[in-house]
């Protein structure tokens, strides 16, 4: 830990100074479940998944769980919506009788968010509207949610101080391998960008910038 410290700030003094972005990779025990490790063989059935909330209302509101996955071989995306809480209770609902019936046709499949917000919003959710609580608890079990944060956080050093999207945005290109035009209909919802892009980067090495880039292509 002390040498990732060192190295981390050695990155981020080299940034500061010659204005350079750069990442490492960072070498993982191979017994160890970290980094890339966390990563499960993709499967055609996997969610990408995005949550957005409103801190403004009373309570905080869940209004939009965003998926993005591929259906008879196109990515398409599948917002639900709230604007109440009685609309987000049903948003919740809605949402994990997608997952399931999807987790049913494709038993290997995985559920790729950033970050532990979207976890820890679903266990909120169930506890607050008394709903889908076997559901929920049944991904959790089954270890179908995977952190996409963990998996870059544990597997490269980058020369910013954090690791928030804004901050990968600014780490170099990773090589160019793939075509414009596959991320430019994945980058086209911003509400799955998160996941998707480290999914990309990790599975397909495709250039940060590229996927930067066509972000705002829609």
């Amino acid at each position: 830990t002390l040498q990732k410290l060192q190295r981390q700030a050695a990155l981020q003094h080299l940034h500061r100074t010659s204005g350079e972005d750069i990442y490492e990779y960072l070498e993982v025990d191979p017994l160890e479940e970290r980094g890339f490790q966390r990563l499960p063989r993709p499967d055609e059935g996997d969610l990408f998944f995005d949550m957005e909330g409103d801190p403004l209302e009373e309570g905080g509101l869940e209004y939009l769980f965003g998926l993005y996955y591929l259906d008879q071989g196109r990515f398409v995306f599948k917002p639900f919506w709230a604007h109440n809480r009685q609309e987000e209770r049903r948003a919740l609902q809605d949402f994990m009788a997608f997952v399931m019936e999807r987790l049913a046709r494709s038993p290997s499949m995985h559920i790729y968010h950033y970050a532990p917000y979207e976890e820890t919003a679903l266990k909120r959710l169930m506890s607050l509207h008394g709903t889908c609580e076997a559901e929920v608890d049944h991904l959790l079990r089954s270890n179908k949610l995977v952190d996409l944060y963990k998996v870059v956080s544990e597997a490269i050093l980058i020369s910013e101080p954090r690791y928030s999207i804004k901050n990968l945005e600014q780490a170099p290109d990773a090589p160019d391998v793939f075509e414009k035009s596959f991320i430019r209909v994945c980058a086209t919802h911003h509400a799955t960008f998160k996941p998707l892009m480290v999914y990309l980067l990790r599975n397909f090495k495709i250039p940060l910038r590229i996927i930067i880039q066509t972000r705002h292509l829609s």
